[in-house]
């Protein structure tokens, strides 16, 4: 290897004033090295020919060269982390790191081993280091740089058409779907959240906290609706008794299906009543229907249920008799009248059809001052749209006759100038009917017949065939025909002639 000229040599020093070694010539002992010849290398260097400044010769000077050994050492160079390596959260890692070089390697020169960065799988920045890469022949600086693990790209999607009915608790968490499964055991931390608000209407359900550091998440909203509510309204059944006025208005009403805490008060607008009860006036079913309330968070629904309008209570009375003892039954019957009280509005007798008919204890036998005789009106014989019928009995009060109705004497005295007792007959006033009387017959002590009066009208004058008969008892018997008037009249006895 032949020398070269080289500034890189010391001298002890002993120049002459003003001149000055300027370069030697350096000839390396360097058979079998060359440049790729490995670091640590050494080789002897021998100075010669040195030349100076001013005329400076090396005949001016007894130079002794003294050689010295030359080790090869490292060759400096940088390595730098090639910044801005990134992957994406759950991607694999690069096979290697970039790196770049500050100088090119000599020749066939390669760097062995790999650089490797802090271990981790999550987003963020991890530090690369120079791991094992090297090279012997070359004295490595590094800088480093980091590799980035990137947020995996994520759409998140609120499920269309989430819903409730007004009063219902919002459900635990609201619907979404991804644009793609979470990696391995990831799961999303938080929740959707949706505008505030609880009547009807629709609510932006948004991202909230719903959230994964290892995912960049694009949010896609949608909207909770707060559907109306079923509420049934009722009306309340309503029985009344006939009054005589039409029917207005309801009985008020049956909800169902308010919202916790809620009540007919939430509803605006004024409850009103239609159906067929609204002026209904007669005994009936009729529909009452509920209307007039609305609200934005209710369907209602309105249902109907009965006024039923009862018959009212009419007394039929029957009207008091006074009578003389002995009074036929047809002729208290045939007196009898009633009377009605509890009419109602500008009802009176003609909303009655039909007419009673009577029912009695009384018998003509009964005896004056007899209390508890009574005429009862028989409802079977009336009938009225609107009113049920009670009987109230009305009071037979039996007086006594001013007289008997007829009598049979005990004594007569013929040919007496006294017109009632010249003869023997039956006596009767004019209450008494005539037509009641048969016969009368007379017969003497031993029961021998005498006589027999015809008629109410007939005597006996105390004779037969003209010949007035003894004073003496005589007996008679008497026929009547069998009506209540008459059976407790004795239907025999006896009498006197007297002279």
């Amino acid at each position: 290897m032949a020398g070269v000229s080289s500034t890189n040599f010391t001298t002890n020093g002993n120049e002459v004033s003003g001149e000055v070694v300027t370069s030697v010539t350096l000839t390396p002992n360097a058979a079998g090295l060359s440049a790729t010849t490995a670091a640590g290398a050494s080789y002897m260097i021998t100075p010669s020919l040195a030349i100076g400044s001013g005329g400076f010769l090396e005949s001016n000077y007894n130079i002794t060269y003294t050689s010295y050994t030359n080790t090869i050492t490292k060759k400096p160079i940088t390595i730098t982390v090639t910044s801005g390596q990134t992957k994406v959260y759950g991607v694999a890692d690069p096979t290697s790191y970039a790196y770049t070089l500050s100088t090119p390697l000599i020749g066939s020169d390669v760097l062995t081993g790999a650089l490797i960065r802090i271990a981790g799988e999550t987003v963020g920045p991890y530090a690369i280091s120079q791991g094992t890469l090297t090279n012997a022949n070359y004295d490595i600086a590094f800088v480093a740089n980091n590799f980035t693990i990137t947020k995996k790209p994520l759409t998140i999607t609120a499920t269309i058409g989430q819903t409730k009915v007004y009063g219902a608790t919002d459900p635990t968490s609201y619907a979404y779907t991804l644009s793609a499964p979470l990696l391995g055991s990831d799961a999303l931390t938080g929740a959707l959240t949706r505008v505030s608000g609880e009547t009807v209407g629709q609510y932006a359900i948004s991202q909230g906290t719903l959230t994964n550091t290892n995912y960049d998440i694009t949010y896609l909203g949608s909207d909770f609706t707060i559907t109306k509510a079923a509420l049934t309204i009722k009306a309340k059944p309503h029985t009344i008794i006939y009054n005589g006025t039409a029917y207005a208005g309801g009985n008020g009403v049956i909800p169902t299906g308010f919202a916790s805490g809620e009540s007919i008060n939430n509803l605006t607008g004024t409850l009103t009543y239609g159906g067929t009860a609204q002026g209904a006036k007669n005994v009936g079913t009729y529909t009452i229907l509920p209307d007039g309330l609305s609200s934005p968070n209710y369907n209602i629904n309105y249902v109907s249920d009965n006024l039923e309008i009862k018959k009212a209570i009419l007394d039929v009375t029957a009207g008091n008799q006074s009578v003389e003892y002995g009074t036929q039954l047809a002729k208290i019957l045939s007196d009898a009248h009633s009377t009605y009280s509890g009419f109602l509005g500008s009802d009176d007798a003609t909303v009655v059809s039909g007419t009673p008919s009577y029912l009695t204890n009384y018998t003509s036998s009964i005896p004056a001052g007899t209390n508890g005789i009574f005429l009862e009106p028989k409802i079977t014989g009336l009938t009225s749209i609107n009113y049920d019928f009670v009987a109230v009995n009305g009071t037979i009060t039996i007086n006594a006759a001013p007289n008997s109705y007829f009598q049979i004497p005990n004594a007569f005295v013929p040919g007496s100038l006294n017109e009632f007792d010249k003869t023997f007959r039956v006596f009767s006033n004019s209450g008494f009917p005539s037509n009641l009387f048969v016969s009368l017959s007379i017969y003497n002590r031993s029961g021998q017949f005498i006589k027999k009066l015809e008629s109410i009208t007939d005597s006996w004058d105390g004779r037969i065939g003209g010949v007035l008969q003894e004073a003496d008892v005589y007996l008679w018997t008497a026929t009547f025909i069998d009506d209540p008037l008459t059976k407790n009249i004795p239907r025999s006895g006896t009498f006197i002639l007297l002279k």
